[in-house]
């Protein structure tokens, strides 16, 4: 899978099309061609998760080092700060109406969670390519309050999201099974 992933970038970035979409195409053959194995290749399975979750953590930690030294450098003024912090609830009513409106539409044809549209909108932990991104941009005098507000915004998502997501799951749970 690795090398799958690195040689079909390579031939793409020589073709001069699309890498990522490359890289995206071999993980859907991939995933096609995982329901023809065989029972008796469930620990392969098991390897590559555990590859892949190992290389999708040093790349979360390289790029949360990038946030850390570009953040060092950046000049930071209270507006900046204050864009940040109004970005996060800004952000959350976005998903969250990004989400529901989906679910309206579902509701028509099948019974929800009353709450599904919460869940997943606080389920949604920002992190990794939202920093990417935000690094990726050109210099531009709008990038530091750019790369400011995504760090705000992830490190609320993390923090606020992820430490309380546990709590949200349990009292909804006991909300739906009450009913």
């Amino acid at each position: 899978t690795l090398s799958l992933v690195s040689g079909g970038y390579f031939l793409a970035e020589t073709l001069d099309v699309s890498a990522p979409l490359t890289c995206v195409v071999a993980g859907l053959f991939l995933a096609r061609r995982r329901r023809q194995m065989p029972e008796s290749a469930v620990y392969i399975r098991a390897y590559m998760r555990s590859l892949w979750e190992v290389i999708d953590d040093v790349l979360n930690a390289i790029l949360f080092v990038l946030i850390g030294l570009e953040v060092l450098v950046l000049h930071l003024n209270e507006h900046y700060i204050i864009c940040g912090l109004l970005a996060v609830p800004l952000i959350t009513v976005a998903r969250y109406v990004s989400v529901e409106l989906p679910l309206l539409f579902l509701k028509l044809f099948r019974k929800l969670p009353s709450l599904s549209g919460f869940i997943m909108t606080w389920s949604g932990i920002r992190g990794g390519v939202s920093i990417a991104l935000a690094l990726s941009l050109v210099d531009s005098p709008e990038q530091d309050l750019i790369v400011l507000m995504t760090y705000i915004v992830v490190v609320f998502s993390i923090t606020v999201q992820g430490l309380t997501l546990e709590n949200a799951l349990k009292w909804n749970s006991r909300r739906t099974n009450s009913r």
